[in-house]
């Protein structure tokens, strides 16, 4: 017998199994490590104004690269919708925080890339 998405153990107890109506809270914790994974990308890509050029076209290019990250992460929330176990609040937070990280390391990756470069220009 099951009632609202809940599985009983049997008719006479009514215990349920599994509670489907659990919906788990984001703890500070994850919040928190968000925020700030997600402040600091808009930070390093803050760094595109002080780009060398003319205003309009390091303008546009600097508003792209603070949109992008939340585009990418609202496309990647919305795709994991699909999956009743990604439902909750607390793996919404979850997967802003890993896609965020993502974006985070590959920035952090293209600068290390462009300053080698930079300094291999330098020495020669």
């Amino acid at each position: 017998m099951e009632q609202a998405g809940q599985a009983f153990i049997n008719e006479q107890d009514a215990t349920p199994l599994v509670d489907s109506t659990n919906n788990p809270k984001a703890s500070l914790t994850i919040k928190i490590c968000t925020i700030a994974v997600f402040s600091l990308l808009a930070a390093i890509n803050c760094l595109y104004f002080l780009m060398p050029g003319h205003p309009m076209e390091v303008v546009p290019y600097a508003i792209g690269s603070l949109v992008t990250p939340l585009l990418v992460c609202t496309i990647v929330v919305l795709l994991f919708q699909i999956g009743k176990r990604f439902r909750t609040q607390r793996s919404r937070w979850k997967i802003v925080l890993w896609v965020t990280s993502f974006l985070l390391l590959t920035k952090l990756l293209h600068f290390a890339q462009v300053a080698a470069g930079f300094f291999e220009r330098l020495g020669t």
